[in-house]
């Protein structure tokens, strides 16, 4: 946990600067992390796909965007171009050059990029004890809601071909393979560890069932989305931390 904390505080220091600070802090540490050349810069190509005409793209957005990746004494890299491969698992970046790298060194605790969405941090799985060690298959796990730590998101895609008579035949047909977002999404249960939730109020419920106020609370909150669950531990945190 004090890797997390490291991260996290990262984060609340940057998360209250522009992104004009953001990259003039980022350079102050220049890493040692390893790197190994991918394909080319274009954000369509994938890193374990060669095939042409595939629909989608192997990342986590479609856009390169600035971040930077945090080891696990706490120091970052340099602020730099990042996106996350979720179909081949790896965290990637542009050199100068604009040639695409991939961040390889295992001192690597997480990363934290900046969308159109805000910032977003994730950080090493490993790191998270899972109920009954069912951990995620991916390295990084999103935590979707900062320093608050209720909510994981584990992020990736499946390359879906309809043609099922093999990569040739997609190729040339005009139903071309395309890569498919997924998402888990595991929440802290009482116990202090990470299970498995659907985003429905039953399955919420199921974690937190000697709540009676929360489930008063689900009936005029459905759960539907993260932001839903994100308000719903806002309500855990704010009223049921005491029994």
């Amino acid at each position: 946990m004090i890797i997390f904390k490291n991260l996290i505080l990262i984060l609340n220091y940057h998360i209250m600067k522009s992104l004009a600070s953001l990259l003039i802090i980022g350079l102050m540490f220049t890493s040692s992390f390893a790197q190994n050349p991918v394909n080319s810069g274009n954000a369509r190509d994938g890193l374990k796909v060669t095939r042409e005409n595939l629909k989608g793209t192997p990342f986590i957005i479609e856009s390169w965007v600035t971040g930077y990746g945090i080891s696990s004494n706490g120091n970052k890299t340099n602020t730099m171009m990042l996106n996350y491969d979720i179909y081949g698992d790896q965290l990637v970046y542009k050199d100068d050059s604009g040639q695409v790298m991939s961040m390889v060194d295992t001192d690597l605790s997480g990363f934290v990029i900046t969308t159109l969405d805000g910032v977003q941090i994730f950080a090493k799985t490993q790191q998270f004890e899972f109920k009954n060690g069912n951990t995620p298959d991916m390295a990084y796990v999103n935590v979707y809601d900062g320093a608050a730590r209720n909510i994981l998101v584990e992020h990736f895609k499946e390359l879906d071909d309809p043609n099922l008579s093999g990569w040739s035949s997609s190729k040339n047909n005009t139903l071309n393979a395309e890569y498919k977002a997924k998402m888990n999404v595991y929440v802290v249960n009482p116990e202090g560890t990470y299970e498995k939730i659907k985003l429905k109020n039953k399955s919420l419920l199921s974690i937190y069932n000697d709540h009676p106020k929360l489930k008063n609370f689900l009936k005029n909150n459905k759960i539907n989305t993260l932001n839903d669950l994100d308000q719903a531990f806002k309500y855990i945190n704010a009223n049921l931390a005491k029994k």
